[in-house]
């Protein structure tokens, strides 16, 4: 996403909200997964960047 959006600066950057909007807003389609969690199970995510 990152390469996509800043292609002259995308080696240190993390891809943040405005990078996905401005992608949809240029005409470039996005794929969107919905994961559904059933009562009781959990997940894992990474909460920092290095």
């Amino acid at each position: 996403m990152c390469q996509a959006v800043h292609p002259e600066d995308y080696t240190y950057r993390y891809p943040a909200t405005d990078d996905y909007r401005n992608r949809v807003a240029a005409g470039h389609s996005m794929r969107v997964y919905r994961i559904r969690l059933a009562p009781g199970e959990g997940y894992i995510a990474p909460t920092d960047r290095p």
